[in-house]
């Protein structure tokens, strides 16, 4: 094992070189503004902390689980401007019947704009004061504490959890699973073609627009007592619920379409 220091773009790597089952870099996050990471298998991690260095840590070598190891991967980790960009794919040297597959790690600053791509596996995200973009083939995302910028989520199987989420706007997409979100203070346009809904407004966004869509599957939004909004409502079951009763005549606008499910809009505290 060595550890070397790599000059690029007038930026300082400190990278630790090993033919291991785990390889961590350090750098200073001077200069980098964002960070985009994409894997074709395995778990994602961006955690912010306060800190001026990125860390990225890969685990190759899986625990409970057969032929992973780093002959099995590509991996390319290098700045394009001031993005750090992750890629780790299948190397053109591997066996037949192997895929790469990694466990990724990456702490950085809070302000860091993150975007992670996942092929089959979770993406964690938690922190982060910035704008995010995640999408996920085949796995959950889940995110804490995520303030700050727009949030674009996109699960194509797998759920979308998010807790305290003080972003200005979030964009949420499932194929198949369900969607939570709970401390909201934004707006938010979300679809989902075959699961649940649930969302929960810590407080009520501005005069903006909310767009809630589910095909097939229940929504459930709830708002403090004091929202004013401007409802409208197309549920094919007629099955709908609005503890707030008639419409308002000022607020935000409220629009809500469920193709095969029960609406509820629920008064926090109720």
């Amino acid at each position: 094992m060595k550890r070397s220091v790599i000059a690029v773009a007038g930026i300082l790597f400190a990278i630790t070189f090993a033919h291991s089952a785990e390889e961590v870099s350090n750098f200073p996050s001077s200069g980098i503004n964002g960070i985009n990471a994409k894997i074709s298998m395995g778990e994602i991690i961006f955690q912010a902390i306060d800190t001026n260095e990125i860390k990225v840590e890969q685990q190759f070598s899986i625990p409970g689980k057969a032929n992973t190891n780093r002959e099995n991967c590509s991996v390319t980790l290098k700045t394009q401007g001031n993005i750090l960009r992750y890629i780790a794919s299948d190397s053109p040297f591997r066996r037949k019947d192997q895929h790469c597959e990694v466990n990724l790690k990456i702490t950085a600053p809070k302000n860091m704009l993150v975007k992670a791509v996942s092929g089959i596996g979770p993406i964690n995200l938690a922190g982060f004061n910035a704008t995010a973009d995640i999408k996920a083939n085949m796995g959950d995302i889940k995110l804490n504490d995520m303030s700050g910028g727009d949030l674009d989520i996109t699960a194509r199987m797998g759920n979308i959890e998010g807790k305290n989420i003080y972003a200005k706007h979030v964009k949420a997409i499932c194929d198949m699973g369900n969607i939570n979100f709970d401390g909201l203070i934004g707006t938010a346009k979300i679809i989902n073609h075959n699961g649940n809904i649930a969302m929960q407004w810590k407080s009520a966004p501005k005069a903006e627009t909310v767009d809630i869509s589910a095909s097939m599957g229940n929504i459930a939004l709830t708002f403090p007592e004091d929202v004013r909004f401007i409802s409208k409502i197309k549920a094919s079951l007629k099955t709908v619920k609005n503890d707030f009763g008639s419409t308002m005549e000022n607020g935000f606008k409220l629009n809500i379409k469920a193709s095969m499910g029960k609406v509820e809009i629920i008064k926090a505290g109720k």
